[in-house]
């Protein structure tokens, strides 16, 4: 399955969630479709990144799942250049590096 297939899963798994969520929440919903909305955005951008061939899957991955753990790097990453958003997952790349050697040591 490429990116492109996955990406239109989570989109549809995200609608429906959302969807789901208002019907259940009403105010807390904002909040909740916000966060996610940011984090898509943030998603596509290293999509992007993937289709062009600047990252490979491995940092498309490590990228999604580190913006997941953020809101406001979702924000800083849809507002940076390519190049900084290149520098920014290869920083956490050798972040995740320092800990994988840390826990074996």
């Amino acid at each position: 399955m490429d990116v492109t297939e996955i990406a239109k899963i989570v989109t549809h798994q995200m609608d429906k969630l959302i969807t789901t969520i208002k019907s259940l929440q009403g105010i807390k919903t904002v909040t909740m479709q916000a966060e996610h909305v940011l984090y898509g955005e943030a998603v596509y951008e290293a999509v992007r990144l993937y289709h062009q061939g600047d990252i490979d899957w491995e940092e498309f991955c490590l990228a999604a799942s580190s913006l997941k753990e953020d809101t406001w790097d979702c924000v800083a990453f849809c507002q940076m250049s390519d190049e900084l958003c290149i520098a920014w997952i290869t920083e956490r790349a050798k972040e995740g590096g320092r800990r994988t050697r840390n826990t074996k040591a």
